[in-house]
């Protein structure tokens, strides 16, 4: 998990670097090829940005994303930028942690209240009992963070302590 995390975010790093959005992180569309490289996929809802770090109301706003995956202001139609991005990544590593989404012990069938409850809920989804690392708990509330101006940076992330703890044991 932490050597896919550390490949999705170098790739994600790269496209926020050249103004792009993914704005549909997820599972399916993190490739994994035969020697364990990661590719990211699926660029239909991609954007590039014109100006700043993320695309406001003021701007082409656009419902783009897999509810489950989509961060509180891509479905409040507030902002679209790289910081939701980073909402995706933290739901895409508890995805390859428990072969869930996040929220799924909500059980709940329909997209609009899923997204009605990622929109107003004021606590993350929740974590695998499997998963008692500290630094995974670290990385996943940083990917998790609410308010998207104090949420890191694909960059930042990659210097996060779970993802150089595997680094650290050369088990890499």
């Amino acid at each position: 998990v932490q050597r896919y995390a550390r490949e999705l975010l170098r790739g994600l790093k790269y496209l926020h670097e050249n103004q792009v959005i993914h704005l549909d992180i997820k599972p399916g569309n993190v490739l994994v090829d035969e020697h364990g490289n990661v590719k990211l996929a699926d660029f239909g809802a991609a954007r590039r940005m014109t100006m700043g770090n993320s695309i406001t109301k003021e701007e082409d706003l656009e419902l783009r994303g897999t509810p489950y995956f989509m961060a509180p202001e891509m479905i409040k139609q507030t902002r679209q930028g790289r910081k939701a991005d980073i909402w995706s990544v933290g739901g895409t590593v508890l995805n390859m942690l428990t072969g869930n989404p996040p929220w799924h012990e909500l059980k709940l069938s329909a997209s609009l209240p899923l997204m009605f409850h990622i929109a107003n809920a004021d606590v993350p989804p929740a974590y695998p009992e499997m998963a008692g690392s500290p630094h995974l708990h670290s990385f996943l509330d940083a990917c998790f963070e609410r308010d998207e101006s104090m949420r890191p940076s694909a960059e930042a992330l990659l210097s996060h302590p779970f993802l150089l703890e595997e680094e650290l044991s050369g088990e890499s």
